[in-house]
């Protein structure tokens, strides 16, 4: 069937991006059809939250968790779309060459990692591995030396802290 994407495909593309293989990321980058199983990756992150957080007992009432299972999804695309403009803004201060939609696309895959928060507790511990994962995206696909991209990841860490922080969420 025309137009149809091979979901398939893109997941063992993303597990290949997050085995560190910066090829990967670069063929994602430049593959148009990555988006669409970049988003559907990204919403399954979401709905990955919100079935963690009902486990960990921190979403108890049955509305508040019909709530989150709803609208997690949609919050992990549109967070995770606003973070990753700045990313990439940053990665262009650097000096980095990819288009947005080529970076988006393979740290959208990348975000599979986030699938491991629907394990209590032990998926917050393992998502840090999304540190090391957008380093090599943006080494691979923005073209940073390795020292630019952890400054880059490392600046955003910061920033998102003090957001988190000065929004009241964090201390």
């Amino acid at each position: 069937m025309a137009g149809r994407v091979d979901f398939g495909k893109y997941l063992r593309k993303a597990l290949q991006i997050i085995k560190l293989r910066k090829e990967a990321a670069e063929e994602a980058a430049n593959d148009e059809a990555a988006f669409l199983p970049g988003i559907l990756i990204l919403a399954i992150g979401g709905l990955a939250v919100a079935i963690g957080a009902m486990l960990q007992g921190i979403v108890k009432e049955p509305v508040e968790a019909a709530f989150f299972i709803f609208f997690a999804p949609i919050l992990n695309v549109l967070i995770f779309s606003l973070f990753i403009s700045i990313f990439h803004a940053i990665a262009r201060l650097f000096g980095g060459k990819a288009s947005f939609q080529a970076y988006y696309r393979a740290a959208a895959l990348a975000s599979i990692v986030g699938w491991v928060q629907v394990l209590p507790v032990v998926g917050t511990v393992l998502s840090v591995w999304t540190l090391p994962v957008n380093v090599i995206v943006l080494e691979g696909v923005h073209k940073l030396r390795r020292i630019e991209a952890i400054a880059v990841v490392c600046l955003m860490m910061a920033a998102a802290m003090s957001l988190l922080y000065f929004s009241g969420l964090l201390g």
